[in-house]
């Protein structure tokens, strides 16, 4: 029998979280739809490493300014759990 997943576990014993949007990245776009979504919804951001470190952060042109104010606006919002 082939198996189902590379590493076996049990989902039942995973923890769940509910939420309304789930935002995968941490980069500019990311940032900005998870700050507008949470205005009406409760929002779940998933990142590979840390908040700060996207590949936004790194591009040529990038406003570091306009980033770093939707980090400090993410990050002073409310969480919910």
């Amino acid at each position: 029998m082939i198996p189902q997943y590379l590493v076996d576990f049990d989902l039942s014993a995973l923890p769940m979280v509910e939420t309304d949007v789930l935002v995968i990245g941490s980069g500019i776009a990311g940032l900005f739809t998870a700050i507008k979504a949470s205005e009406q919804q409760r929002v779940l951001m998933i990142t590979k490493k840390s908040l700060l470190e996207s590949n936004t952060r790194y591009a040529q042109g990038a406003s570091l300014r306009l980033l770093l104010r939707m980090i400090h606006l993410l990050t002073t919002c409310r969480i919910h759990l």
